[in-house]
């Protein structure tokens, strides 16, 4: 694998643990304590403050109380990049890292529902519809699903 592909990889896996896999979302604004509640459910207002957060030209989450998280999308992307990385390099420490991640997505399925699944950790707003945190989208199902799917071919397990 190319030295200095492989060294940015280094730094972005440096930073995931640093901040131990947490982020923010594009669209994580409704997660704000502060600024939630002044939408009064107001389909207009939610959207208008999800983009407010998500295009503003400076990170407003850490001043309207939104935190880190963990995505569960992005879980299903590092597996899937520990996988490979595994695959390119035949380190231990990537198969590792990707049986951690598959193992945190297999204990945060979305509860209540037929069979493994997955959603947003967050509430969505659109034009059209609301989507409450944790309801399953086909999208990271999907994704996910074929996190899983890599492992059981690297695995057979």
């Amino acid at each position: 694998m190319n030295k200095k592909i492989l060294n940015s990889i280094e730094k972005l896996d440096d930073w995931l643990k640093k901040y131990d896999y947490q982020g923010y979302d594009l669209f994580d604004g409704l997660n704000s304590p502060f600024l939630r509640p002044l939408t009064f459910d107001s389909s207009l207002l939610k959207t208008l403050l999800q983009q407010v957060i998500r295009r503003f030209p400076v990170n407003l989450r850490p001043l309207v109380g939104i935190k880190r998280s963990y995505s569960l999308k992005g879980m299903g992307f590092f597996a899937r990049g520990y996988l490979r990385l595994h695959r390119a390099t035949g380190e231990n420490k990537y198969k590792n890292k990707a049986k951690f991640c598959l193992d945190w997505l297999i204990s945060h399925q979305s509860e209540g529902y037929s069979g493994a699944c997955w959603g947003n950790h967050f509430d969505y707003q659109s034009r059209v519809f609301y989507l409450p945190k944790g309801v399953p989208t086909i999208v990271w199902v999907a994704l996910i699903g074929h996190a899983f799917l890599d492992a059981y071919s690297f695995f057979n397990d």
